[in-house]
């Protein structure tokens, strides 16, 4: 945001008076001002943007908030999923009552990736080797990291995009009368970064 209002010619001022006239009208986020471009386009062109506000505006209308906490905890998901994850996760209670189940989970696995069982942008994830299984279980008991998962194999073209981190596509679908419809989609290189418009760990 610093550097933005360079490649919009004007004082750094008023290009942050412009980001909250966009927040305050069109609902913008920060990413969406950034990514998109927003400070060089006119007000009609930004109405035509689904910023973040809209995006959620219609994720509220369109979802099931029954089935809310499926998504928000990580454990539910993998509960609800597990058909179709294709790795194996481990549900790790933080009051410590399944630790041995724990230890024999993890007897198989020379890394994992620990996570917070709610938490969103791979914020806490930890990659961990696992070389003592008690030790391992302790460090995430300590640091709140409810989740387990397995490291994921990436497949060698995947790769080449990015070596060091799982690269993914994210689609955004809406079923509507029984037919899933594909709204947009985006892929995300190594650590976070964007192709289009808009983590799982890895070895």
């Amino acid at each position: 945001m610093k550097k933005s209002h360079l490649a919009a010619g004007r004082s750094r001022i008023t290009q942050y008076l412009d980001f909250l006239y966009s927040v305050i009208v069109h609902g913008t986020t920060l990413e969406d001002y950034l990514l998109y471009e927003l400070y060089n386009k006119s007000h009609k062109e930004r109405k035509t943007y689904v910023t973040g506000k809209k995006l959620h505006k219609f994720f509220d209308e369109v979802n099931n908030k029954d089935k809310t906490d499926i998504f928000i905890n990580k454990n539910k998901f993998s509960e609800h999923f597990v058909e179709y994850l294709g790795r194996e996760t481990f549900a790790l209670d933080l009051e410590g009552k399944n630790v041995e189940d724990a230890k024999k989970w993890l007897g198989s696995k020379d890394v994992i990736f620990a996570k917070p069982s709610t938490g969103v942008e791979g914020k806490g994830v930890t990659r961990l080797s696992v070389s003592d299984a008690e030790e391992t279980i302790n460090y995430c008991l300590e640091n709140k990291l409810g989740t387990l998962e397995e490291a994921i194999v990436q497949h060698p073209d995947m790769n080449i995009l990015y070596p060091d981190a799982i690269n993914t596509v994210r689609l955004i679908t809406l079923v509507e009368n029984k037919e899933v419809k594909l709204l947009g989609a985006s892929l995300r290189i190594g650590n976070g970064g964007h192709v289009d418009n808009a983590a799982s760990g890895g070895i």
